[in-house]
């Protein structure tokens, strides 16, 4: 009769079945590990994704608020900006020694005197404003003066005035300006007959008007003064 264990019988007889029995086993093994590497990776690929949301919604606010930041003097609102996030870096990390207190204390001092400068630069030009004002003669109008007027007809649909330099035309419904010579007289033509229009008025403007559907033509006459 054997002395062999009964166990040793049992498993050598068994052999296949305690296999796929460690294999099950080794599967679920693996089948749960899997699953808790994936809920991780799941966790961590989520709070990832958050973390980016908040980090561009944090950008987009940044962006908003810098849209919105308007300045007249570039070099202040340089130097304020440094001088924030310098004081930021100082909140955040409040260790970082005497040396960067130092270069804050020195960037504020020179904040002042860009200030000041700005402050004198803008009385001294006040003050040569006022002197500039002061000194200058007052100014006078030019204005125009309508001195005369006269009618002419033309049934003609172009007419040529003969201006100082060069000839003007004016067509039927057109309101033109014509320069004067110091002896008032302007001439023209109609239909090719030259005509001749004067006043003595003193005017040195003569404005032409003509009727969109008649022969009608109306000179104004005006005198550039000043007061």
């Amino acid at each position: 009769m054997s002395s062999e264990p009964n166990a040793h019988v049992w498993f050598r007889h068994n052999l296949g079945f305690a296999v796929l029995l460690t294999v099950a086993v080794s599967g679920a093994t693996y089948a749960v590990l899997q699953a808790l590497v994936i809920s991780r990776l799941e966790r961590e690929r989520s709070d990832a994704h958050a973390k980016a949301e908040r980090i561009e919604a944090e950008k987009s606010a940044l962006a908003t608020e810098l849209g919105k930041m308007e300045g007249r003097h570039d070099q202040a609102v340089a130097r304020i900006g440094a001088l924030e996030k310098q004081s930021s870096d100082l909140n955040r990390q409040s260790g970082e020694g005497e040396s960067s207190s130092l270069a804050l204390l020195k960037a504020i001092q020179e904040l002042g005197e860009l200030q000041n400068d700005a402050w004198k630069a803008i009385a001294d030009m006040q003050k040569r404003l006022e002197i500039t004002n002061a000194s200058a003669p007052p100014r006078r109008e030019v204005v125009r003066m309508q001195v005369d007027s006269t009618l002419d007809r033309c049934s003609d649909s172009v007419v040529t005035v003969e201006g100082r330099e060069g000839n003007i035309v004016v067509r039927k419904g057109e309101s033109k300006e014509i320069p004067l010579s110091p002896s008032g007289e302007v001439f023209w033509s109609c239909g090719g007959t030259r005509e001749r229009t004067a006043t003595a008025s003193g005017a040195d403007i003569a404005v032409l008007s003509r009727d969109a559907q008649g022969r009608a033509m109306t000179w104004l006459f005006y005198k550039t003064v000043s007061r």
